[in-house]
């Protein structure tokens, strides 16, 4: 027999070549008896050994190929789990990012108003000390005649003094003269209220004569918004329901949400949308449009909305959460039979 690596001769009784070292002994595929490695046939099973030998390593290598292809699906798979994971965090990042847009928007705006009621203040103040020294020649005069005439003078040009003469004139019903009066004042005292009761006796005249167009801008533009007022307001408006109905916006048309419940959140969303839950809504009614820019306007006297379309019949914005109560508080005055807010997250989705 040969060696089946070098060639070189060997012996039945040999194991291994003397010269290669090659295994000459094999098992046989189907019963894994040992053999010579030039039989063709197992003298125990008769099985056809190379036939079997390549059936195998056929086997083997189908095997190899399956495995390779599950690696090639896992690697895949993993890959897509990965992308995912990254579209989820870059979304859920974007959302970060959109909040806090929108929070420094709210910060740059609510900067901006108190900068405008500075800037206000400033100028009332440099128009006091403007008239005070337009008429600082009364004091002059006042310390030239004695003290009793500085104390006079003092007296005359004081707050207490034009205070006393707006009253009198408010008195005299010089309505546009007192309300001058009471603003000169600054806030001396209850100025600012004795103002606006002249806002309203001139509205009540403007309702009584038939003017309500008139009423209705000195409502809006005047005495809207001041809690010290709002009893004697509601007189005006109970009393001249044309009034309340002119300031009341038009169109405003609603429809009945009955009660229910609805699961709301996700499990597989947005990371502020978890976990999901049951909610029970209890019936309300819902407008069926977005406020328009006309409603607004006719509620609260001006238009904040430009750039993105203006129109009586566009939804109004530029709009603060401060402004949306503001408005909704004016139409509670306005609709006492009827209680008027925005719907809670909750509502607004089982609405939708």
């Amino acid at each position: 027999e040969q060696c089946p690596k070098c060639g070189v001769a060997t012996e039945k009784t040999m194991e291994f070549c003397g010269k290669c070292g090659e295994s000459l002994i094999k098992d046989c595929p189907s019963c894994e008896k040992s053999i010579r490695w030039h039989h063709e046939f197992c003298p125990k099973c008769g099985v056809g050994i190379k036939k079997e030998q390549i059936k195998k390593e056929q086997k083997q290598i189908e095997i190899k190929k399956q495995e390779a292809e599950a690696e090639r699906i896992r690697k895949a798979k993993e890959r897509h789990r990965k992308a995912e994971e990254e579209r989820k965090r870059l979304a859920k990042q974007k959302r970060r990012d959109a909040l806090e847009r929108e929070r420094m928007e709210r910060e740059a705006q609510e900067r901006r108003i108190t900068e405008e009621r500075e800037r206000e203040l400033a100028e009332q103040k440099a128009q006091r000390v403007a008239w005070w020294k337009k008429h600082w020649w009364k004091a002059a005069i006042a310390v030239v005649i004695s003290i009793v005439g500085i104390e006079r003078a003092s007296y005359y040009n004081s707050d207490a003094y034009a205070y006393k003469q707006a009253e009198e004139l408010e008195d005299a019903h010089a309505w546009e003269e007192a309300i001058a009066a009471y603003q000169s004042l600054q806030g001396y005292e209850d100025s600012d209220y004795k103002m606006r009761t002249c806002y309203v006796s001139v509205a009540e005249e403007l309702a009584s004569a038939g003017d309500i167009s008139g009423a209705g801008l000195i409502v809006q533009n005047e005495l809207w918004g001041f809690d010290d007022i709002s009893s004697e307001l509601q007189v005006i408006l109970d009393s001249y329901p044309a009034l309340a109905e002119y300031l009341l916006p038009s169109g405003m048309e609603f429809v009945t949400i009955p009660s229910g419940s609805f699961v709301m959140g996700s499990t597989s969303g947005w990371y502020d949308e978890e976990p999901a839950h049951t909610v029970h809504i209890s019936s309300f009614e819902m407008m069926t449009t977005e406020v328009t820019q006309g409603m607004w306007e006719s509620v609260m006297g001006s238009n904040p909305a430009h750039d993105y379309g203006v129109g009586a019949n566009y939804p109004v914005y530029y709009v603060s959460w401060n402004d949306c109560q503001e408005f909704i508080a004016k139409l509670n005055v306005l609709d006492p039979d009827h209680t008027y807010r925005l719907p809670s997250e909750s509502e607004w989705e089982y609405a939708c």
